[in-house]
């Protein structure tokens, strides 16, 4: 009797186009988990804002649906991710549990990944220039958006003192 042995995944053989981003299969380097991040966020908040424009249950029925869609290819990327590392892919599920989540979020970003194969395939492809140029502006709208709440209330503490 054989036993059984996951597929290896083969550095020549290239999934389908939609494949990486809706199946949890393979490995994934950080700076690609940062720009897919940057793109979930961009479609998530439009199309949150088209379902508060259109009012009534028109709007939900059109926003919703893509939220989830987009919600679950983040997960399906935090798992590769995990892949990466040579975790199981439900440790992704982590990022769903308050405070834990965000930890869990900054160690899949900061923690280099396995750079030989693992159970998970190859070592993931480098990223190109597209991914790194939307993972740095999506690491600079964060800045900019960190600072102005700082400095919002470093005003609001301000005024509450005088």
């Amino acid at each position: 009797m054989q036993s059984y042995s996951r597929p290896r995944q083969s550095k020549w053989e290239e999934p389908p186009a939609a494949a990486p981003f809706f199946k949890p299969v393979g490995r994934i380097n950080r700076i690609r988990l940062l720009a897919r991040s940057s793109t979930w966020t961009f479609f998530v908040l439009l199309m949150a804002y088209i379902g508060l424009e259109i009012q009534g249950p028109m709007g939900l029925i059109i926003a919703v649906p893509f939220i989830l869609l987009f919600f679950y290819a983040g997960i399906v990327a935090f798992a590769q991710r995990c892949h990466d590392l040579g975790f199981s892919g439900w440790f992704s599920l982590l990022v769903l549990i308050p405070y834990i989540g965000g930890l869990c979020s900054l160690f899949l970003l900061i923690w280099p990944g396995n750079s030989s194969e693992n159970d998970h395939g190859e070592p993931p492809m480098a990223a190109d220039g597209g991914e790194i140029l939307m993972a740095l502006i999506f690491l600079g709208l964060v800045a900019y958006i960190g600072y102005s709440q700082y400095t919002t209330l470093v005003t609001l503490l301000a005024v509450a003192n005088d």
